[in-house]
């Protein structure tokens, strides 16, 4: 989310441009986009948005108007980009979560035949899993399934 420092040294950068008021322009990118300036955009239709110098009261009317579009639309870019950021964090603690799955679900596999399975010792050397150990890591594999394996 912006911060409230951003947002307002963008309401007064909008505010001190006003003192200087040329026009604002208004207009739609081919992107369905709409944009606000104080330059048309070259080859491109703009529907300006106040044309009587004159009026101050309606100039800093439309300055603060056009000031709350653009933090509305700052705020809402940054909304969309955290909820992209949301969506593409769950998608990957999902594929962590299923490849866990995977990889528990294959251990206990293993554990569940009655061949020997072997170990690393402390010193690198493969030791033979006695009944103990066995059913020590049978019982962390199914704990690791119904961690990982549920859906969420």
């Amino acid at each position: 989310m912006p911060s409230r420092r951003m947002l307002a040294g963008i309401t007064l950068l909008l505010m001190a441009a006003g003192f200087v008021y040329a026009g604002v322009y208004k207009w739609t990118d081919s992107q369905g986009r709409v944009h606000y300036s104080d330059t048309p955009p070259p080859r491109q239709p703009a529907q300006p948005l106040r044309t009587d110098k004159t009026d101050e009261a309606a100039a800093a009317a439309e300055r603060q108007s056009l000031a709350n579009k653009l933090t509305e639309s700052a705020l809402k870019r940054q909304q969309a980009r955290e909820a992209e950021e949301k969506r593409r964090a769950e998608a990957e603690a999902a594929q962590r979560r299923a490849e866990n799955c995977q990889r528990a679900r294959e251990r206990l596999t293993l554990l569940q035949q009655n061949v020997p399975v072997m170990r690393l010792d402390a010193q690198g050397q493969r030791q033979t899993m006695s009944p103990a150990e066995r059913a020590t890591a049978l019982q962390e594999a199914q704990r690791q399934i119904d961690e990982n394996c549920s859906e969420r």
